[in-house]
């Protein structure tokens, strides 16, 4: 494509599926996410955390991200309640950060200035 724009989807003469089998057609979309809406809401959740943890989600977040769902279920699956509950999360608050010179260490503590007079 020399002309830089990206080609309009024509869902009228294909229809991509889902992994699970199911054609996606735009107005099915809603539907699916409704139907699913704590499964989804369940990997989005673990998918921010990874990215807010700076590593991968383990067996030992799944409290944290069950709770966050919760919270997010209670308050009609907003964004803001996700977001909340996860920086309120034990594993956000206990998160540790990893440096070349002084190894792992709590992200709550300034960093040692290095160079100078003390």
């Amino acid at each position: 494509m020399k002309s830089g724009r990206v080609p309009k989807l024509d869902f009228r003469r294909t229809r991509p599926r889902l992994a699970c089998g199911l054609q996606l057609h735009p107005a099915g979309l809603r539907r699916i996410l409704n139907e699913r809406s704590d499964q989804f809401v369940s990997t989005m959740t673990e998918k921010l955390l990874t990215f807010a943890l700076g590593r991968g989600a383990e067996w030992y977040d799944a409290p944290a991200i069950r709770e966050a769902v919760s919270a997010a279920r209670k308050d009609d699956y907003r964004f803001s309640a996700l977001v909340t509950a996860i920086v309120s999360s034990r594993p956000f608050q206990m998160r540790m950060s990893q440096t070349a010179e002084d190894g792992p260490r709590r992200t709550a503590e300034k960093p040692a200035k290095s160079g100078g007079k003390s």
